[in-house]
Order: C-alpha cells, then structure tokens, then sequence
C-alpha cells in the first residue's frame, strides 16, 4: 500500500497557491494605497551662521503621500501652504527622489524640499538669485532654511542636518 504525503497531494499544492495569491494580492494593496497626509506644524525660519536671526513659520500639508517598496521614489499629491505662500502639486503626482528631495517654485520662491517619513520632519533650504542673475544656488554659510516641526532654533539646525546629505549647517 502506497502511503500518500498530505504536502504532496493536490489539495496541498492549491492550498499552497491560494495562500501565494492571497499574499501577494493584500502585499500589492496595501503597496498600492496611499498615507492621508494631514500636517499644521510650527516650524523655524532661520539664517545659517546668524544665530540671532530667526522666526517661527507655520507649515500646512495635505494630500496623499505614496512610498511605495519596491520604488526608490516617493510621490505626492496636495498642498504645501508655508507661511503665505501655497504650492499646489500641478501633475497628479509629484515626485521626490529617493533621498526625500523635491523643488519648491512659486513666483520669485525658489527652495528645495527635503522630509522623511511622509513629512515627519522637513527642512526647506532657500535659495537666493545669484548676482550675475543667471540662476539660484545656496549657501551654507549665510543661507536661509525653514525646518518643522520645531519649537527652537537648534532643534530647526538638528533636523537640518539630519536631512542634508551633503554640507551641514549653524
């Protein structure tokens, strides 16, 4: 008499499948659905090397936020209100490079975006036109950030530098 594997048997191997699909449809669903992004921060303004020269900003964000695992970019879809300035994502989605980096322009604002973790924390560096007015740049030296949340100016500086990949700031 042949003994018969219950792992081996048909029933087994459809289970088998069945439990494959299922995870790999609930893996693909919840890839696929985005964090509702709903954020009012207070944050700083603060000038780089100035230690005495800052003030408090507030920060509004809304939308939806996609980091998805297998992708190295992360996408956004909403609003970003500092102070009075509003930036509204004109595609259906924007995207921020795999280090968290979006470009900030609205009118004569020109600045670089850079959060972690879905907006947890964000620093905006601002850039300034050059003077032989052929573009914008940053200096780390003299130059002016916003980071939020935060409450001080060192805490702003923290988060700044935890952000930025290259250059560090006072």
């Amino acid at each position: 008499m042949k003994k018969i594997v219950w792992w081996k048997s048909d029933a087994a191997i459809y289970t088998y499948i069945a439990i494959i699909i299922l995870a790999i449809s609930i893996f693909a669903h919840i890839d696929s659905t985005p964090t509702e992004i709903d954020y009012t921060y207070s944050g700083i303004k603060y000038q780089s090397g100035n230690p005495d020269n800052f003030e408090i900003v507030e920060i509004e964000i809304q939308g939806e936020y996609w980091n998805r695992l297998f992708e190295k970019e992360s996408y956004f879809e909403g609003t970003i209100k500092i102070g009075d300035l509003l930036f509204n994502t004109d595609k259906p989605w924007t995207l921020f490079t795999p280090d968290g980096r979006w470009m900030l322009v609205k009118d004569e604002f020109h600045g670089m975006l850079h959060q972690r973790k879905g907006f947890e924390i964000l620093t905006i560096r601002i850039f300034e036109k050059k003077p032989s007015d052929t573009g914008f740049f940053f200096n780390y030296d003299s130059g002016w950030l916003i980071s939020s949340p935060c409450k001080t100016r060192e805490e702003a500086v923290e988060i700044s530098n935890k952000l930025f990949l290259r250059g560090s700031v006072k």
